[in-house]
């Protein structure tokens, strides 16, 4: 996609392939940047596509915001369920579920409505959620952790009155990009002294796009982003134009955990001292986040950062 819009522009296109090495050789480089285990795997190519950039450039400009303001990714659910990003995953159980689910929430949004479906929360998801994390780990520490919401940093940031699609914007603009996408860039960023700077955050342009009706910033139930998108015609090449959600995540196939194994250390003692479920190892083998996160933990114990 960049380098089509590099030429038709005209502009200069670096490109640099990120390797499975690199995954395994960052570990490190991660927990120098941010003094704890990041559970987010795109920090690797974040990080390699500073580098590159810094031998050209010292300073770039960023897309970060683009989702949280004009409701793109994930933020569209609230909107639509055929916004929701979803991945092919084959035909196993766990794609059927999630394909049960999609059809589900299909179904009862052309039956009801647009307008009732805006008007929903999101319990059934935080819910849902919630089971699965509580189907993993074991009885003594489900019971522990019964009453705690994972979503309290989203919930402390809530505005009464707001729809839920607004309402996830504005949360995600208070708390996801602030505490992960922003420091990800920046950390990533300075560490090869480069500086980024994220148009799409602009103030004014925030306080323009969230004061517009949701049906003037995103008037289509089936394409996301569409006053943006919009404003893009014949500025940019139709196939970025009308091009899915592209992730920037490693993938999962290079993940240290191997379906059916438990080849990480800190895994196994979680579950040696009963702390995980022995039936959840085909859950775990499905969060490729978890396996980078576990691999940065065993690194951290090894170099001393902090004991378990």
């Amino acid at each position: 996609m960049a380098r089509e819009a590099s030429a038709l522009y005209g502009t200069d296109h670096s490109e640099g392939i990120v390797s499975e090495e690199m995954l395994r050789g960052s570990v490190d480089n991660v927990l120098n940047l941010f003094d704890q285990p990041f559970s987010d795997t795109s920090t690797v190519p974040t990080y390699e596509a500073a580098r590159l950039a810094a031998k050209y450039v010292k300073v770039l400009l960023s897309g970060e915001g683009g989702d949280e303001v004009f409701g793109g990714h994930c933020y569209g659910w609230y909107r639509s369920p055929m916004l929701e990003p979803r991945t092919n995953n084959g035909f196993g159980r766990h794609a059927l579920r999630e394909k049960f689910f999609s059809t589900w929430e299909h179904a009862h949004f052309l039956l009801a409505g647009k307008d009732r479906w805006a008007r929903r929360d999101n319990f059934l998801k935080r819910r849902a959620s919630r089971f699965r994390t509580l189907r993993m780990l074991s009885e003594d520490v489900a019971s522990a952790t019964r009453g705690y919401d994972p979503r309290w940093a989203y919930e402390r940031h809530k505005i009464a009155g707001l729809d839920p699609f607004r309402q996830a914007q504005w949360v995600g603009l208070r708390s996801v990009s602030v505490s992960k996408m922003l420091v990800k860039v920046d950390r990533c960023c300075m560490a090869h002294s480069l500086e980024s700077r994220s148009p799409l955050l602009a103030p004014d342009l925030i306080e323009m796009v969230l004061d517009m009706p949701s049906e003037v910033t995103n008037p289509s139930s089936s394409w996301f982003k569409g006053l943006f998108r919009r404003s893009l015609q014949g500025l940019v090449p139709p196939s970025v134009l009308v091009g899915g959600k592209r992730g920037f995540a490693t993938p999962r196939r290079w993940s240290p955990i191997y379906p059916g194994q438990r080849a990480s250390k800190t895994l196994e003692l979680c579950f040696a001292r009963h702390l995980i479920r022995p039936t959840a190892t085909t859950r775990i083998d499905r969060l490729p986040k978890l396996h980078w996160t576990l691999l940065q933990l065993e690194r951290a114990l090894e170099r001393g950062l902090f004991q378990f």
